[in-house]
């Protein structure tokens, strides 16, 4: 089983604007997250459950609160491959209590789109 938090801590979340919402998270995704072990060995991609496990934990370092349980996802759309290497920006933005809209994109392109309740 892969540990959502201990992937976070490889992933450098200075660029995290905590301050005020949207938070947003701009960040080169490692290839050595282990999520990308055999998703796929040729052409290695990240899974969905990846996107949601990060999604929620850059929420719970925006939002300065660990213990935060994820209590439902109301709707996630995957739109496009993520690759290792690929710069994603990551806006977290607040939704009806206790719901927040979280977008991943690539330059211009969105390639995700969740909504988490915490």
């Amino acid at each position: 089983m892969i540990d959502p938090k201990s992937c976070i801590e490889g992933i450098n979340t200075n660029s995290l604007r905590t301050t005020q919402a949207p938070y947003v998270i701009i960040f080169i995704l490692p290839e050595s997250l282990p999520y990308f072990n055999g998703h796929f060995p040729s052409q290695p991609i990240l899974p969905a459950v990846a996107v949601i496990d990060l999604s929620f934990e850059f929420l719970k370092v925006a939002l300065s609160n660990a213990e935060l349980n994820l209590t439902s996802i109301s709707s996630a759309k995957f739109l496009s491959i993520i690759q290792p290497n690929d710069e994603i920006k990551v806006t977290i933005t607040p939704k009806e209590t206790p719901m927040w809209n979280i977008k991943w994109t690539i330059g211009d392109k969105k390639v995700a789109d969740l909504v988490l309740s915490v």
